[in-house]
């Protein structure tokens, strides 16, 4: 049986009671932020599609990969009774993504016949008859969730800040699990975010009361949420958290409820130097143009600065490729300290022009930004 099967150019329909209509463009938003969440290759057919709930002046559409689901809402003209349904999220993303974004989409339901329920999809003067090969009673659900005791609201602007500042210190490795999100937690009762690979760590503060429990958001969660809130917004986002490892964060036309990391976060703050201005024998500052002026071959995973304070200078090695770099840097002090280039590379490019304090070549450094909100430690590396 062919999914798609009839493509044939007609006259725009008029809308009925069997019909919704809404724009490319309100859709194709929809649908992109609701297929984000689904995953490429299922061995389930139903986990690639997206559910859609008409109603009155608008349509919800689902998606999910088990451990998120997020709703998003899209204008419509449509009538409850048409009834939910699914399409693969995929296909009706390139489907979409080829339209103008003024083209009207017009969606019918046909007479059911002995394969199941048919739509008939028309994007603009393109027309298509599309069997639902997945039930909307097979697309999952998530558990209900009781009333959350505590629910808190943060504007959105504030909560991408965390997230973008945290994101580069993630974890990749699994063995690690507990390492592969962003740990949101209070101190003095204000929320706190932080990140780390063990090797380097990045911590943001807010002025944020928050009462919730704490939980480490997983890296699919914080991708999601960073593909939906603003930078610099000021709308209000809604959190609501359980002590069970599941959140709900809520923001204008969408929803999105995740699973929480279930695991025991490091107590990083004993590893932690404590920052200050007369605690720290050697200070250095690099600036992302610095990096700029460094061979890309000589950037590999393995390759290690070294930082000679006394002399003012940032010596860059690479083993692999017998190159060696050399280049003023603005330091003071008399140690001597190697640091992963990635690592400091990567600080720079998330963070601007970094503040190093260090106490000694075998001692974490204290890295410090423009934002006052920002806390990194960084790792030193053995170098000859």
């Amino acid at each position: 049986m062919n999914a798609l099967s009839d493509i044939v150019a007609q006259p725009e329909p008029v809308a009925s009671a069997t019909s919704m209509r809404c724009t490319v463009a309100d859709l194709r938003r929809a649908v992109s932020l609701a297929s984000s969440v689904v995953e490429r290759r299922n061995t389930i057919p139903v986990l690639g599609c997206i559910a859609i709930y008409p109603q009155a002046d608008k349509l919800t559409i689902c998606g999910t990969d088990l451990d998120q689901m997020l709703s998003v809402e899209c204008p419509a003209q449509c009538v409850e009774a048409f009834g939910a349904f699914t399409l693969e999220a995929r296909q009706l993303a390139m489907l979409l993504r080829g339209a103008e974004a003024k083209e009207t989409v017009t969606i019918q339901r046909e007479p059911e016949d002995k394969f199941g329920d048919v739509l008939s999809i028309q994007i603009g003067p393109l027309t298509l008859r599309r069997r639902q090969l997945a039930p909307i009673a097979d697309f999952p659900a998530m558990a209900e969730l009781p009333d959350a005791p505590e629910i808190r609201t943060i504007a959105e602007g504030s909560l991408r800040k965390m997230l973008d500042t945290c994101r580069p210190c993630i974890s990749t490795e699994e063995t690690r699990y507990y390492l592969n999100g962003i740990y949101l937690h209070t101190i003095c009762g204000k929320l706190t975010a932080v990140a780390t690979d063990g090797h380097r760590l990045a911590l943001c503060r807010s002025e944020q009361d928050w009462p919730l429990p704490a939980h480490i958001l997983p890296t699919r969660a914080v991708t999601t949420l960073a593909n939906l809130l603003a930078a610099g917004g000021d709308k209000e986002v809604s959190v609501a958290g359980w002590t069970a490892p599941r959140m709900r964060f809520q923001g204008d036309g969408w929803t999105l409820t995740t699973r929480m990391i279930d695991g025991t976060f490091p107590d990083y703050d004993r590893v932690v130097p404590k920052p200050g201005d007369d605690s720290y024998k050697a200070r250095a500052v690099l600036a992302p143009a610095l990096f700029r002026r460094i061979p890309p071959g000589i950037t590999d995973f393995g390759s290690a600065a070294k930082l000679d304070l006394a002399a003012k200078t940032m010596s860059v090695i690479s083993h692999s490729d017998g190159l060696e770099a050399s280049l003023p840097i603005e330091a003071e002090g008399k140690i001597s300290i190697g640091f992963n280039i990635r690592y400091l590379h990567s600080f720079t490019q998330a963070y601007g022009t970094i503040h190093l304090q260090i106490n000694g070549s075998g001692d974490a450094a204290i890295v410090l930004s423009e934002d006052p909100e920002f806390l990194g430690v960084l790792m030193p590396m053995r170098v000859a």
